[in-house]
């Protein structure tokens, strides 16, 4: 299992339960490429032009398909530069009232090749209880996307994020991963899901690094 630490937040308290006999207490992130990561939008022309790079790939995940002329959003779309080293991607896909997926790609040796982008997945147990603070989560597996919704990449730190969230952000969850050169490693994720007014988590896991 890759969770190292896991901390829960009951009533105001935190229970720290280290799944292993090592805790991470800082969640600081310092990037090989602080400094280095730059970004600019893309044109129309760049975004049929990579999306028809990607097949019929935004075709079956129901992307939307580019506004005509005239419309004036067209989502997040941008080319990373990250150092020397090598570019990324961000195409969006899907646009909402609280949210905008988007596809991460990495040039490699001249071709575009989807992130491989580690996602926890979770279960809720005690679902039965009636009573929210007494829900647990636990981690059943991972999977491999390269979709993130409400993705962002920290250009100072390196570190990307993903939030889904709704009920003006009372309800949310996050999961971060630091960019390497050899792709992204996971390092956290984060739910809340007690509608209560306060926007903290009631969870949070971190992973091996």
């Amino acid at each position: 299992m890759d969770v190292i630490s896991r901390n829960k937040s009951h009533f105001g308290f935190k229970i720290i339960l280290a799944i292993k006999a090592v805790i991470i207490l800082s969640s600081t992130v310092t990037s090989p490429f602080a400094d280095e990561i730059s970004y600019q939008t893309l044109d129309r022309r760049e975004i049929e032009s990579m999306r028809k790079m990607t097949g019929k790939e935004f075709h079956r995940r129901r992307c939307q398909t580019i506004p005509s002329e005239g419309i004036p959003s067209l989502g997040t779309n941008l080319l990373w530069t990250v150092g020397s080293s090598f570019k990324l991607y961000q195409l969006s896909c899907n646009i909402g009232a609280y949210i905008e997926t988007t596809a991460w790609y990495r040039v490699e040796k001249g071709r575009l090749k989807p992130l491989r982008i580690k996602h926890p997945v979770f279960i809720k147990t005690n679902m039965n209880t009636g009573d929210d603070q007494e829900k647990d989560l636990q981690l059943e597996k991972f999977i491999f996307d390269h979709f993130l919704v409400n993705g962002i990449l920290d250009p100072k730190t390196g570190r990307l994020t993903q939030n889904s969230y709704c009920c003006a952000g009372d309800l949310f969850r996050r999961t971060s991963w630091s960019l390497k050169e050899s792709g992204l490693n996971l390092e956290s994720y984060e739910e809340d899901f007690v509608l209560d007014g306060r926007h903290e988590p009631q969870f949070s896991f971190k992973f091996k690094k």
